[in-house]
């Protein structure tokens, strides 16, 4: 009799240690999206129209180990978040420089393609050496604004409020 008490014991256990694991019952934290959701609340509260495109400056982060708040920081100095953008490159809310275009300033299709053109840009353009080496945002100002030392201020100001 102990032995089929024990047997059901057994049974039982198995079963219940058997039952699926639902990932709606297990407490993710996802990295990626939380930092997405910083994003987005922060570009939200300054009424950016890049807010919607919070994923596309983590993704490019990812790829390009180019920071998102760096990315996000710089649209804030150059263009207010996107708002302000050149009136000629309507997408372009990095300030990014073009030699080739009329107006002087990068032309693109969608905020979509100009964080990942910017980002890509930072991260393997041999222009940006000093920073790719160092990671610091004197070395990228250098490059990328006629004002080093305030412009570096403000993008930093703008990191630590993210």
């Amino acid at each position: 009799m102990k032995w089929i008490k024990l047997l059901i014991y057994i049974f039982i256990l198995y079963g219940i240690a058997r039952q699926p694991v639902y990932l709606s019952s297990v407490k993710q934290t996802n990295p990626n999206l939380n930092e997405i959701r910083r994003i987005q609340t922060f570009l939200r509260e300054h009424s950016s129209p890049l807010q919607e495109n919070a994923k596309d400056f983590v993704m490019a982060e990812k790829t390009y180990k180019v920071p998102a708040k760096l990315l996000v920081a710089i649209a804030g100095v150059e263009s207010g978040f996107g708002k302000n953008p050149p009136s000629c490159a309507f997408y372009n809310p990095f300030g990014y420089s073009s030699s080739t275009s009329p107006c002087g300033w990068w032309r693109f299709q969608n905020y979509h393609d100009a964080i990942y053109k910017v980002a890509q840009t930072i991260s393997t353009d041999r222009a940006y050496q000093g920073y790719q080496r160092t990671g610091s945002i004197l070395e990228l100002a250098e490059v990328y604004t006629a004002v080093p030392e305030d412009w570096t201020e403000k993008v930093n100001w703008f990191m630590n409020q993210i």
